[in-house]
């Protein structure tokens, strides 16, 4: 048998098996690292939104202790007077069009802290457009602001609850006014006042800044929405929802499954009825 001879100054290549044994490697540590990556990211793309959704708390809260320890309302004057431009929150009306609302007094006119950042005010379909604050977006707004709840006193929060089988009830059926004792509900930790609304459901149809009526959460999130309550808090509310992001269907969780505490521990619907809307401070002697 011969010896091979290594030449002096010469470093041994790699074999072909070798390189392919390298290769699979680099390519089973890029498969286990790229969906933590992708985890880290939407949980910071989270993090974020929550942060965002906090802050219109604060911004809410001081509000409030401006105004008489109440929500803002719905418009800023007769609820009647410019229903094309939504929640006063979000916009008023000016001699050019609509303005920056109420809450922008608060935030220094920052309008992206009403954008989640897994979503930037896009439509279900990803398209980009123009938005009333001229940007590349068609979506003012990705959160929302539960409207009947405009007027409540922050010193007294009403308990509020929400279906806990909304499938009870069929698409387009509204719930109960009042609820039936033998309805089971499950509690919010405090009054929700602002919501990642989803966009499909009603958001891009009906850009007016409020939640309300047949109106959904976004579940992009872990399955779930940030919300924000008006003690200030923010958290990850994972509602009762349907299988299909496309259809609406009973299981779905939407505005009109809010009930809240009224008169003889009786749960009353938040919603009126489709279009109406419950009068500024209703919600502090619900009845």
């Amino acid at each position: 048998m011969r010896n091979r001879v290594r030449q002096p100054g010469r470093r041994p290549a790699f074999t072909l098996i070798e390189l392919l044994v390298v290769i699979a490697i680099i390519a089973l540590l890029i498969s286990i690292l790229i969906p933590s990556l992708k985890r880290a990211r939407d949980s910071a793309k989270n993090v974020a939104c929550r942060s965002n959704v906090r802050q219109i708390a604060y911004a809410l809260m001081l509000y409030a202790q401006d105004f008489d320890d109440q929500v803002w309302p719905v418009n800023a004057e007769d609820v009647t007077r410019w229903p094309q431009y939504g929640g006063a929150w979000a916009r008023l009306p000016g001699p050019d069009g609509p303005r920056p609302g109420l809450l922008y007094d608060y935030v220094s006119q920052v309008d992206e802290i009403a954008e989640c950042p897994s979503n930037l005010r896009r439509s279900s379909d990803r398209d980009t457009g123009n938005n009333m604050f001229d940007k590349d977006a068609p979506l003012d707004f990705d959160y929302t602001f539960v409207m009947n709840i405009q007027g409540g006193r922050l010193n007294n929060p009403k308990e509020m609850a929400y279906l806990a089988e909304p499938e009870r009830y069929a698409v387009n059926i509204m719930p109960p006014t009042i609820l039936p004792a033998d309805v089971p509900v499950r509690r919010f930790d405090g009054m929700i006042a602002m919501v990642e609304e989803s966009t499909r459901w009603w958001n891009e149809n009906a850009t007016d800044g409020m939640w309300s009526n047949q109106d959904q959460l976004e579940t992009r999130h872990a399955k779930g929405a940030n919300v924000a309550f008006t003690d200030g808090r923010a958290d990850l509310f994972v509602p009762p929802m349907g299988g299909r992001y496309v259809t609406r269907e009973s299981p779905d969780f939407e505005a009109n499954d809010v009930y809240v505490k009224g008169l003889d521990d009786q749960w009353f619907r938040l919603e009126l009825r489709s279009g109406t809307f419950r009068p500024y401070g209703w919600i502090n002697s619900p009845q």
